[in-house]
């Protein structure tokens, strides 16, 4: 098995800008605010507080927060992920995608409750 990644904590500004997609590359630099504008449906997270996203991903259920991290954070693929926790690819790509489904009702949530 893989040890927990420490990305969690500490993961760059950058990374938010993706939570719907595969996250950039650390050396990237994160999107101008007017290269948001010209895409609104990716624009929602420029407004979102970086301690509150990883907050979130600490409160992820055990399983989809570790698959989350090493498929977001850390560009494992899915294969890999398998193969190293002893699960089955497709068991990765759901865990993922509950992570970003609750992710993405969780963040919401506390912003409009947050205003």
């Amino acid at each position: 098995k893989l040890a927990h990644s420490p990305s969690v904590v500490n993961f760059k500004p950058e990374a938010k800008a993706e939570l719907d997609f595969r996250l950039p590359k650390p050396e990237l630099e994160p999107p101008k605010p007017e290269a948001a504008a010209a895409k609104p449906e990716t624009a929602w997270w420029l407004n979102i507080p970086l301690q509150l996203v990883q907050d979130e991903i600490k409160s992820l259920p055990g399983g989809c927060r570790e698959i989350f991290v090493l498929y977001a954070l850390e560009d494992l693929g899915h294969k890999d992920i398998a193969r190293s926790l002893g699960i089955s690819e497709s068991t990765s790509k759901s865990q993922y995608q509950r992570a970003r489904k609750l992710l993405r009702e969780r963040i919401t949530k506390k912003m409009h409750l947050d205003g």
